[in-house]
């Protein structure tokens, strides 16, 4: 995190378009410390009950969240405190949000029949939305070390669900250029393999598959 946090006051103090004054700004945070909580059960004084139910929270992060219109709910998440307040200092109407607001908003706007299975690729987790005629049945994230963890814990929700995997599209969003062990395992179990048309940036040509890497953004 202290290096996190060095690198990004480096980049706020040097980046000539930081310096500017924005109107709006977003911040997508990626990370697999997130949970999803109905809008009907949510109340913003149980924000440490809610995350903690599922994660632990260090002692320097502090509690976000932010609603998703999309599935009609909140995503709770925590944020390193200092680095926050290094983005409040350059940006002081900046709104945070987790990567399940985007993973979760792309999911329920395919339009199919039968189920649509989403993946979102990190570092060292991956994201998995399942929905059925664009109701979201489940969000989960799995840690995982190599691609038979990543396999195991992809295979396990679909077979629960009774979803037909050889005949299931599965869509990748995330990492995809460093994952390519992984994208090879899950065509060779599932078949069908999609990756959405992300928008290309105008300053650097990128491909598919790089654009990918930034679906929070152009997606």
């Amino acid at each position: 995190t202290d290096e996190l946090i060095r690198h990004v006051s480096k980049v706020l103090a040097e980046d000539k378009y930081l310096k500017e004054s924005y109107e709006n700004s977003e911040l997508f945070f990626i990370s697999q410390k997130a949970t999803l909580i109905p809008k009907e059960y949510f109340n913003p004084e149980n924000l440490k009950a809610y995350f903690e139910f599922n994660h632990t929270l260090n002692e320097y992060d502090e509690l976000n969240y932010s609603f998703i219109p999309a599935i009609e709910a909140y995503s709770v998440y925590s944020l390193p405190n200092l680095l926050t307040n290094s983005f409040y200092s350059a940006f002081p109407n900046i709104s945070f949000k987790q990567q399940q607001a985007k993973i979760v908003e792309y999911g329920k706007s395919i339009r199919a029949d039968g189920y649509q299975v989403v993946v979102g690729i990190f570092k060292d987790f991956f994201d998995l939305a399942i929905f059925e005629e664009q109701q979201l049945l489940l969000y989960n994230s799995f840690q995982y070390t190599n691609a038979i963890d990543f396999i195991y814990f992809l295979m396990y929700p679909l077979n629960q669900l009774k979803i037909d995997k050889y005949n299931q599209k599965i869509t990748v969003l995330g990492d995809v250029i460093n994952h390519k062990s992984i994208i090879s395992e899950i065509r060779h179990k599932v078949g069908n393999v999609a990756f959405p048309e992300a928008a290309k940036i105008q300053c650097k040509p990128l491909n598919m598959h790089q654009s990918l890497d930034f679906f929070t953004l152009f997606l």
